[in-house]
């Protein structure tokens, strides 16, 4: 069994994917555009947000009442380098 310190350093050397995702509406083409630290861990807290019906962008709440979760793709954008992960955290930073 590993130590606490083990594996808080494990936690330490996770890389999570950053970079923009957006969420399409293959219906109307309209998307909603967003940027995050963590791309999984965000897709995981909109769609919970839509399902819930507690998203804040309330176009995108009613499209996605209106037209089910069929009707929509995730798609993302990864940071690859550092000046755009920097940007990516000034912009998470500012939300």
């Amino acid at each position: 069994m590993k130590t606490r310190k083990e594996l808080k350093e494990e936690y330490k050397q996770i890389k999570y994917k950053m970079g923009v995702f957006q969420i399409r509406n293959t219906v109307t083409g309209k998307i909603y555009i967003g940027s995050s630290l963590d791309l999984k861990a965000i897709w995981f807290t909109q769609k919970l947000q839509l399902e819930m019906g507690t998203h804040p962008n309330s176009d995108l709440q009613k499209d996605w009442k209106e037209y089910g979760p069929e009707s929509f793709i995730y798609e993302t954008s990864h940071a690859n380098n550092l000046s755009h992960r920097a940007m990516i955290i000034s912009m998470a930073s500012s939300m």
